[in-house]
């Protein structure tokens, strides 16, 4: 029998690194396939629950190109695979910098926007008083704007203290307009005040619109408060 050349060991011990190589190259431009087939799918891609289906999708369609290029890699000659690789590979890096360019001009794009937005934003007040001491994150809340300074009572009696981020300043004025209930104080489980620049002070109870403003105050103190500002009193 004869032994197989020093070619044919040479082109059976790199088979496995051109299946890998080919299903690299194709991952790339299989999501992005995948992501744009399932974006002309959509008919209504800004619904909420687009995002895991074009996800879902992109990541089918890389898998599908990788198995799609390792098989290749599978029946074409060496040769004709590095060829073949080397074009897809280069198509999948452009795809790459393409998407990695439109995600960032995006971004910069909505910071500009958060900018512009926020610079125009008017300095208020906000104050929120729940009748449950052992509310969490608080049961008391004073916040100021212009320093996005506030002050927290916690469970157990604790005073903390924080400083919101411009995120949470521009979420808390914006969910402020519908936030009190013209209904009397009896019953009221939740009190709450604001003024905004110089206008008169709103006094009253949350209401049920209430509830965002509420979750953005939860989470601006479980992110931002300094636990080394707190103390008993």
């Amino acid at each position: 029998m004869n032994e197989p050349s020093d070619t044919v060991r040479e082109q059976e011990s790199s088979a496995p690194f051109r299946v890998a190589a080919a299903a690299l190259a194709g991952l790339p431009a299989g999501f992005a396939a995948g992501a744009v087939f399932g974006g002309r799918l959509l008919t209504a891609p800004e619904t909420p629950d687009a995002g895991p289906i074009l996800l879902a999708l992109g990541v089918f369609g890389a898998l599908f190109a990788a198995g799609a290029m390792a098989f290749a890699a599978t029946l074409l000659t060496p040769k004709t695979m590095r060829l073949a690789t080397l074009v897809v590979g280069a198509a999948s890096a452009l795809i790459v910098v393409y998407m990695v360019y439109g995600f960032v001009t995006d971004r910069m794009a909505q910071a500009r926007t958060f900018d512009e937005a926020y610079a125009a934003l008017p300095t208020f007040e906000l104050s929120l008083q729940a009748d449950d001491e052992d509310r969490r994150p608080f049961s008391e809340l004073s916040y100021r704007s212009d320093t996005r300074a506030y002050s927290a009572r916690r469970p157990g009696g604790w005073f903390c203290e924080g400083a919101a981020t411009r995120a949470h300043n521009m979420a808390l004025f914006q969910a402020l307009p519908t936030a009190i209930s013209p209904q009397l104080d009896e019953g009221c489980s939740l009190r709450m005040s604001w003024r905004i620049a110089d206008g008169a002070e709103r006094r009253g109870c949350a209401s049920a619109n209430a509830e965002p403003l509420v979750a953005i105050a939860d989470t601006m103190i479980e992110a931002t408060e300094r636990r080394s500002s707190c103390r008993r009193g």
